[in-house]
């Protein structure tokens, strides 16, 4: 998935959501692997069945991080939502004008505030 900020992509099929940085990305999160303060190159969202149960479901979240090839610190999720209908919408505070006049275009630079990306085709 194509997305307008310069060195993130995401990646995104039935089984995981993928957001990976160029340069280390500070987080703070409450995830299973990962949390607090860190600086990471990856954020996986893991899908896992409805009735999921692990005892150690951190070990389940490093098994699939390696299977993707990742062998570096990450952040760690387990959704039981769908991902088929993933989707991502990030709302501009600015922009580069350093325009906050609040519009859904700024009157600057004619950017739009709001950028909507879906994996559908439609």
């Amino acid at each position: 998935m194509n997305i307008p900020i310069e060195g993130i992509s995401i990646s995104h099929t039935l089984n995981a959501v993928h957001v990976q940085s160029d340069s280390a990305l500070s987080t703070l999160s409450s995830a299973i692997v990962g949390s607090g303060f860190q600086r990471v190159h990856h954020i996986l969202n893991f899908h896992v069945d409805k009735n999921y149960y692990c005892p150690n479901p951190k070990a389940d979240l490093d098994a699939f991080a390696g299977r993707v090839g990742i062998n570096e610190r990450f952040i760690g999720l387990l959704t039981a939502v769908n991902l088929n209908k993933a989707r991502l919408v990030l709302r501009w505070v600015g922009c580069r004008s350093a325009c906050y006049c609040r519009r859904k275009q700024c009157c600057l630079c004619g950017s739009h505030s709001t950028f909507f990306a879906s994996t559908r085709d439609h």
